[in-house]
């Protein structure tokens, strides 16, 4: 599949207007374009020495593919989820005959790479209406445990004062700059 300059990738587009499914787009971009930080990124761009370990799991470096496929203590998330994904893909390239050679990590990074040529228009529909939202789902429902598990703060913009912080039980710390 061929994408021309200011043409929104399939990734970042959804189905419907549901806020909950937009609301995991700007991750799962992060994902798919390689600049989710995990331990072994940390390790690649910090002068100090960052152990290359998964934080959750300690058994391996925490890749894209621990992270996605591997971590014992995300497997109870993972496990349904990438279950429906498995089923969803296979019917689908079974629908339209492919017959290429799947690999697991890049059905849920991007699983338009599998639209080679513009002919797989209605394939491109299908995994934008059945698989997507999925992958979608998957990776964040991952992203999020991860940040509990890691005591990581989210952060969120705030109009009038910037960027603020919610902590572990949902009040809000506020900025010195605001008098809200």
């Amino acid at each position: 599949m061929s994408y021309k300059i200011g043409q929104c990738h399939p990734i970042a587009r959804t189905v419907d207007a549901n806020i909950r499914d937009i609301a995991k787009i700007p991750v799962r971009l992060k994902i798919a374009t390689g600049t989710y930080i995990l331990q072994t990124n940390r390790a690649d761009f910090n002068q100090n020495k960052i152990d290359v370990v998964c934080m959750l799991c300690n058994c391996s470096e925490e890749t894209l593919a621990h992270f996605l496929l591997g971590c014992t203590r995300l497997e109870y998330i993972r496990k349904y989820i990438l279950e429906k994904i498995t089923n969803t893909f296979s019917l689908l390239f079974a629908k339209y005959s492919l017959s290429v050679e799947i690999d697991l990590l890049t059905v849920v990074v991007n699983p338009y790479a599998y639209c080679i040529t513009s002919a797989h228009i209605e394939l491109t529909n299908d995994i934008n209406i059945h698989l997507e939202p999925l992958c979608r789902h998957l990776i964040y429902r991952l992203h999020h445990k991860r940040y509990e598990l890691l005591n990581i703060m989210p952060k969120t913009k705030n109009r009038k004062c910037g960027i603020k912080h919610i902590s572990n039980f949902y009040s809000v710390v506020r900025s010195p700059l605001c008098n809200i």
